[in-house]
């Protein structure tokens, strides 16, 4: 997939300007709210008037405003989810689905349709109308929609942004299996640290109308990627008071009980985590995620010895952020051999917030040993529900 841009919008404080071409699976929009991510993806999407320039898809032009070329929404084959969902009052969940289903042929919309309901769970929705929804359950009959009509470019609005936490840690592993089991391409518009972890390959920070920053997620959080004529500092910087910082990270769990759960992230590593609220079959829930605040973790440069945390991990310091915040690659458990296939380069990163003093007292600096310490309380697992 490539996605070109070259476009400007005057908008009530500011002009949208930029020039970038996209190439990877999931890219998110992401910055604080009223920068223009939302306007952007608009423009993709053939929704928003006014835009000067150009845009291709894989070669073909969807705007090119120099040659009078405007191509109508509908023949973009665009899947686009905006903030609010949108769905018909009027219509049940199935019929909601099949409303976006157009230029197929009767199989496929038929074969679309199990596959969408399979992986977002919706079966069990299909009769009922959207007045008896939850936000969450909404969220994924747009989603569903926009798959049903079989997209070459997704489009998500801050999908998760009108839900609270416990909502989008239970709705983070749906748009996970999306990402793999559709494959195609998406933009995310998101102001969420988790989500851009969790979900994406790149990230285009945004700040009023601008590209201030672009790269890995992990990168871009931590202040680097920045363009030419960027501001010295953390991305995160925009957020601050917009959404809690934490580290969203694949893994599988491995064991369940009713004081606690065990689950292995992709690199091997183990963590001890809260207690699920349900019972589960295990062999149903490889897409699961867990997420760990910023604030809830303890780095030390010794070993801790005689607490009550169950999980005290070696580490490495990856990267430190002028704003008080670093990113440590997790390597396992101190009582616990080191997984076969551990690689310090592509372990688990988590982000940690600490003072100033704190990181300052302690000399922390990119590639120094230390402790990491987490409480089992403070790791939440969000499982794909089955």
């Amino acid at each position: 997939m490539t996605l070109a841009v070259d476009l400007q919008l005057p908008l009530d404080r500011f002009e949208l300007k930029l020039e970038v071409e996209l190439t990877a699976q999931v890219t998110a929009l992401f910055g604080p709210s009223g920068a223009g991510k939302t306007s952007l993806l608009e423009c993709i999407a053939g929704l928003r008037r006014g835009a000067t320039g150009r845009i291709t898809f894989n070669g073909a032009a969807w705007l090119d405003t120099a040659q009078r070329l405007n191509v109508p929404p509908e023949r973009r084959r665009i899947g686009y989810v905006p903030q609010d969902g949108l769905l018909f009052p009027h219509l049940n969940t199935r019929e909601n689905l099949l409303s976006g289903a157009q230029r197929q042929s009767s199989e496929q919309v038929t074969a679309r349709l199990e596959q969408v309901s399979r992986v977002l769970q919706l079966e069990p929705l299909w009769s009922r109308r959207p007045s008896t929804l939850s936000g969450g359950e909404r969220q994924r009959v747009a989603l569903g929609r926009a798959l049903c009509s079989a997209p070459d470019l997704l489009l998500l609005d801050e999908p998760l942004g009108a839900l609270d936490i416990a909502l989008k840690r239970r709705l983070l592993p749906f748009l996970r299996q999306v990402r793999e089991e559709f494959a195609v391409p998406m933009l995310l518009v998101s102001h969420s640290p988790g989500e851009v972890l969790a979900l994406c390959d790149e990230v285009l920070a945004f700040d009023t109308g601008r590209v201030v920053a672009r790269g890995r997620p992990e990168d871009v959080l931590m202040g680097k990627g920045r363009l030419e004529g960027g501001e010295a500092g953390s991305t995160l910087a925009l957020l601050r008071g917009t959404d809690e910082l934490e580290s969203t990270l694949p893994c599988e769990i491995v064991q369940s009980s009713d004081d606690r759960c065990v689950v292995r992230l992709e690199s091997g590593t183990q963590l001890f985590c809260r207690a699920l609220r349900e019972s589960l079959n295990q062999d149903a829930h490889k897409h699961a995620l867990v997420s760990v605040a910023a604030r809830d973790v303890i780095v030390a440069r010794s070993q801790p010895e005689r607490i009550s945390a169950r999980n005290v991990l070696l580490g490495q310091v990856r990267q430190v952020d002028a704003g008080g915040v670093i990113e440590v690659a997790l390597l396992h458990q101190v009582d616990q051999a080191p997984p076969a296939e551990l690689d310090v380069r592509t372990a688990a990163g988590l982000l940690v917030e600490l003072s100033h003093s704190a990181i300052r007292e302690l000399g922390l600096e990119a590639g120094l040993a230390v402790y990491v310490v987490i409480k089992s309380s403070a790791c939440v697992v969000s499982p794909a529900q089955g």
